[in-house]
Parts: C-alpha cells; structure tokens; sequence
C-alpha cells in the first residue's frame, strides 16, 4: 500500500501548478535504473564513465556540456546551497566564477540580467544552523521544502520580465526514488554512451554491477516551463537526461558535436517552444506554496534540525566535501573527524 502512495496537489502545491500552467513530460526517463550519482553524471557528460554505482569522491577527466558552452562564447554557471556534483569534472574546477553561491548570487543575477546562457541549479541537502532545511525532496526528507524552492526559483525569474521572455525552466529529478512504476524502462535503442560497461575498470567493489548501460533507467517526474509553452501541454514524447543537453546544443546553435552515444540519440524538445506565435503573456506571476513547519527550538537545542545525524546521503555528500578539498588543499583545513550533524556538515 505505502509503494502505491502518492502526493496529493495541494500538498506540493508549487510544482503541481507549474505543471498546471507549462508543460508535463510523461515519458522522462533517467538514464542508468540506478542511483542518484551515475544519472547526475549523464546530465553533465552524457556517460557515468562505466559506473552504476554512486561515485561521491571521485574524479572525471572528461567534458562535458559546459566545455562545449565555453568553447563557443556561450556562459554557464551552477547556483548550488551546500554540494555540488560537478566540482567532480577537474577541467571545470579553475572556473571558479562558474560556480555560484544560490542564496547570494542566484536572485541578484536574475535581477541584474546576468544569469548565463546555461544554469545548473542543485538544491540544498543538509540542514544548517541558521534554520534553513533541506529542500533536495531526497527521502527522509520533507518534501514541502523542495516545493517551496521550485517556487522560489520560478518567482525569481518572472520577477524580471525581459529576462523571463527568453528563459527556458526545466524540473527534473536524477532518478525514480524506488517506487513503483507501471512502465517498464526503455530498451531498445539505448547505446552505451562510450564502450565503458560496469563495473568500468579499476572498480575492485564486489558488489558493483555486471550491466551494458543498454536500456534507460525509470521514469521521473519532468515539468518545462516557459512562456512559449502552451498551458496544461502534455507531451509523451520520450525524453531522458541527455535530452536536456542535446536540445542545448540546438537551441543555441553550437557547433560541436554530441559529447557520447547517448545524447547522439537522446530526443530534444525546442518544437514546444515552436508551437505559439507569441510569448504568453499570462504566465503566473506566483506559485502556490505549501505550508512549512516553524522551528520553535534555538540552534543548540537537541531537536533543532541542525542537530539532527546526517542520513546517509548526506554524509555521502559530506565525504565527497573531503575528498575534493583534500584534493584540491592537501595542506589546507578539513576534519580529520568527520562531523557527526548536519549543522557541522553544512557549515565544513
């Protein structure tokens, strides 16, 4: 009965309406039926490099879509809260004014007419000391606080009108979150992206799976909005991660090729934008928002959520904090014990 549950509209309230008023895509698929890590990857490179598995700490020497964005004079720039997965791509770490604070930088830059050419946005995976709770809608936690966050960054971008005429917003979620699904995952015309099968080599975990990356992972939820999309749009066409970066290219004229098999054959989207004469003018000027729980504790209560253990994800994502600061700061400051709450894990 629980696998068979569901939100009901008015308790996420925000994205419901900008399915509502935008366009609902019923056959978006994750790229690896697997975890978060290897369908984040795809987004950024078209390939998880042969792992199937999640890869919090590891390195990729490979490009990736922001390569090809600064190749050809377009910008980009990641708004993350506390992680950030694509600080794993070593040819974007010297970049660093691509990598962007969202609570400082995100609001401002829209406000301004600075926001790039391409944004990556991340949400917020640990809770902090100042009252701020996690809004990634990762299990266990409250999934009210990522809705209200599609609210915040879809105000942000109609608050400036000329800048939201040009703006594309897409939702998506890395991977299903292991319920169940009535469609099974594509597998037919699925290529592997780069020859790589899992486990890829170097990989000595027993447990890391034998799979051909040849079929696509489970559906997930997909919103696009933007107002040259038609309000109440489904489409069934089927789409994947890889799609957003292949309708990138299109959208923006880039000359360089795909960056694998797999976003070579990944379906793209820009005919939505195609389908009006005009851009509406009717689009929301607000979403509505559920309502979140106070905090009625002061910060060195114990049942502050700051003071809360770190799930596991969370402290996958602490360890991948480490990783790469000891990699990129061998002499420079980080726990040698690991912080045990979420307060101390946002703030290192």
């Amino acid at each position: 009965r629980v696998a068979m549950e569901a939100f009901a509209p008015r308790m996420l309230p925000a994205l419901n309406a900008l399915a509502d008023a935008f366009c609902v895509c019923d056959s978006w698929f994750s790229e690896v039926p697997g975890p978060t890590q290897p369908n984040r990857l795809y987004v950024h490179a078209a390939t998880s490099f042969g792992n199937a598995l999640n890869v919090w700490s590891q390195q990729f020497q490979g490009p990736t879509i922001y390569d090809q964005l600064s190749a050809e004079g377009k910008s980009w720039a990641t708004y993350q809260f506390d992680d950030n997965e694509v600080l794993e791509f070593t040819r974007l770490t010297d970049q660093k004014s691509s990598f962007r604070n969202y609570e400082t930088a995100f609001a401002s830059d829209v406000k301004s007419a600075a926001l790039p050419n391409y944004s990556f946005i991340l949400p917020r995976f640990i809770n902090d000391k100042q009252g701020n709770m996690a809004n990634s809608q990762h299990a266990p936690q409250d999934a009210r606080y990522g809705d209200a966050f599609v609210a915040d960054v879809y105000e942000a971008l109609v608050a400036n009108p000329a800048l939201w005429q040009k703006t594309v917003l897409i939702v998506i979620y890395d991977e299903h979150g292991g319920f169940y699904d009535h469609i099974v995952p594509p597998a037919t015309g699925i290529p592997n992206p780069d020859g790589i099968d899992s486990p890829p080599p170097g990989n000595k975990l027993s447990y890391a799976p034998s799979f051909a990356f040849d079929r696509l992972g489970f559906r997930v939820p997909a919103v696009i909005a933007s107002p040259w999309i038609k309000a109440g749009r489904l489409d069934s066409t089927r789409y994947q991660h890889t799609s957003v970066m292949a309708t990138v290219r299109k959208l923006f004229g880039l000359k360089a090729k795909p960056l694998t098999k797999r976003d070579a054959s990944a379906s793209t989207f820009e005919a939505l934008f195609g389908e009006l004469h005009a851009a509406r003018t009717d689009t929301p000027k607000s979403l509505p928002r559920p309502q979140l729980p106070a905090t009625t504790v002061p910060v060195d209560h114990p049942g502050h959520p700051a003071n809360q253990a770190l799930d596991a994800t969370q402290r996958d994502v602490l360890h991948r904090a480490v990783a790469l600061t000891r990699a990129s700061h061998p002499d420079g400051p980080y726990y040698d014990a690991l912080p045990t709450t979420q307060g101390e894990a946002s703030e290192f």
